[in-house]
């Protein structure tokens, strides 16, 4: 009798730990999805920074560049001045950013940290598929309204451009598909300001200063 009654305690006792066990594991599954949204969050926000950081050292480069060759960038100087002129039509990026390989800090600096291409390990293995960032082939130095470089996975009214050669419209509605950063993406204009597209923000600045057309190079 005796017997009994104590296999009834430890079968009671076995049923309060399991629901406690059940209770703490409900309780972590709630914290967590409170916690792993939070982290995704975190970790999105440090990418998109790090990316505006080097865009931000590409468009020191290209400035310093400029201020090197005439105020002229790679895209208006032939190879023989140190530019990338000749290869605009076969639209290879990666000769543009080569030719700035001593303004730019490192050849990793050339990738967004959202995107799932590699850093070249040295600017002699540079190419196309080592960069993360378009090229302007129009803008000037001291020239408003006119883009400089961004994010490669840029859209054109709604509709995404093509990597290689191509040409933006005056007042064409700047966008970006969500390959790197849901949606959005980072632009730099010629006089150095950083625009996160698309946002209220960047598009009243459309609105009040439209952009120029122009042709760019997309990796």
């Amino acid at each position: 009798m005796e017997f009994k009654l104590q296999g009834r305690r430890d079968c009671a006792f076995k049923l309060i730990e399991l629901f406690v066990v059940l209770a703490v594991i409900v309780a972590l599954a709630g914290l967590a999805g409170l916690i792993l949204p939070a982290v995704a969050l975190a970790r999105y926000k440090s990418k998109r920074v790090q990316c505006l950081n080097n865009l931000k050292q590409v468009g020191i480069g290209l400035r310093i560049f400029a201020e090197d060759h005439s105020n002229k960038y790679p895209a208006q100087l032939g190879a023989a001045f140190g530019g990338a002129q000749e290869f605009v039509r076969q639209g290879e990026v990666f000769k543009h950013f080569l030719a700035m390989s001593n303004t730019i800090p490192a050849p990793k600096t050339l990738i967004c940290p959202a995107d799932n291409r590699k850093s070249a390990t040295l600017f002699g293995d540079l190419k196309d598929g080592n960069i993360s960032y378009f090229i302007s082939l129009d803008a000037k130095v001291d020239q408003t309204g006119i883009l400089l470089t961004g994010d490669r996975n840029l859209t054109s009214d709604g509709t995404p451009v093509n990597p290689g050669l191509s040409v933006l419209k005056t007042n064409s509605a700047i966008g970006f598909t969500r390959q790197l950063h849901r949606g959005s993406g980072n632009l730099i204009l010629e006089d150095g300001s950083l625009w996160y597209a698309p946002d209220k923000t960047f598009e009243e600045h459309l609105r009040q200063h439209p952009m120029d057309s122009s042709r760019i190079l997309i990796p």
